[in-house]
């Protein structure tokens, strides 16, 4: 499996002289809705196993998740069930944003611990009770 960094891929995306990639973010539903790059579908990491089949061989995919690890593990998965094009944003959405996308907030554990909990916690009871949209991403978007 060949890694991507957040540069690479921003990069691959705007060369409007090659084929875009699936970009699958194995994340869970809730951090999805909070944080994602543009063009992504969700696929939560659990879900594989029983969905892959609704994703082409011969395309490449870019595996995203919060930190690179998960997409890491179902991009080996997927390799294991013949996918030849997986490649892994090495450092997930958290590089993504640091690197390509600063405006946005970091999410959740491991990132910036205190502030960013909170406002994800916060987010997804708002979201919850339906106070807040998913067009947030943590405190902007």
């Amino acid at each position: 499996m060949r890694q991507f960094s957040p540069s690479q891929l921003k990069d691959w995306l705007a060369d409007a002289g090659r084929a875009k990639p699936v970009l699958l973010d194995v994340r869970e539903p809730w951090e999805f809705e909070t944080c994602r790059i543009a063009g992504s579908i969700s696929m939560p990491m659990r879900g594989i196993p029983a969905r892959y089949q609704e994703l082409s061989r011969d395309q490449d995919i870019v595996m995203v998740c919060h930190h690179g690890a998960r997409s890491f593990q179902a991009g080996m998965f997927l390799e294991q069930m013949g996918f030849g094009g997986i490649i892994n944003l090495h450092g997930g959405v958290a590089a993504w944003a640091r690197d390509v996308d600063p405006a946005r907030e970091r999410l959740g554990p491991g990132e910036s611990r205190g502030r960013s909990e909170a406002v994800l916690d916060g987010a997804q009871e708002l979201r919850e009770i339906g106070i807040l949209g998913s067009q947030a991403c943590a405190l902007g978007r």
